[in-house]
């Protein structure tokens, strides 16, 4: 099995998006992401991802050089259109406004719509702890998973991700899993 550094997905992952339209920018966000999620050991959403984002790419789901947009802020509410473009970019603006309106109000909350995949969720509450807060994250997923004892997909894997704040020289408390048997990824 070969091994690569970080740093050579990092820039394996970069050169495959930016062939396919991304601005470098998002490129950085997402191949960032991908890594990370390879380096907290699921590789489930890691950079094997590159291989369903390009044929996303190619069938027109993600639009690679979409950006996404704060549509609506309301007090401690705010809405974000990814536009189709990448999860991770668009779920990045997510936490960075949610940890502005929590600074502000003292909670936030912030949906998107028009998203595709973004990648390990315990990746944005984590970055919400940083902040000093706790950080909840949660989407939902396409209709992919039978009930028990079921034949028919009915049900997404709808992952949650909660992190706390711990000491000042501790890693946050982390909790990151799919609400179904397995991860989709995995499968």
């Amino acid at each position: 099995m070969p091994t690569f550094t970080a740093s050579d997905l990092r820039s394996l992952a970069e050169g495959v998006l930016g062939a396919v339209g991304t601005p470098a920018d998002s490129a950085r966000i997402v191949s960032d992401s991908l890594v990370e999620a390879n380096l907290m050991g699921h590789d489930s959403h890691g950079v094997i991802r590159l291989l369903d984002y390009v044929a996303m790419v190619r069938r027109g789901q993600i639009i690679p050089a979409a950006q996404p947009v704060v549509t609506a802020h309301s007090g401690a509410v705010a809405h974000i259109d990814a536009a189709r473009g990448w999860g991770q970019v668009a779920a990045r603006l997510a936490t960075e406004t949610v940890i502005a309106t929590a600074r502000d109000y003292g909670v936030g909350a912030v949906v998107i719509d028009h998203c595709n995949h973004i990648g390990r969720l315990g990746e944005y509450a984590e970055r919400i702890t940083r902040a000093g807060m706790i950080g909840i994250a949660l989407c939902n997923a396409e209709s992919i998973v039978a009930p028990f004892g079921g034949r028919s997909a009915i049900f997404g894997t709808n992952p949650l991700a909660l992190a706390a704040p711990r000491g000042a020289d501790e890693a946050p408390l982390l909790v990151d899993f799919a609400t179904a048997g397995i991860a989709e990824g995995k499968v």
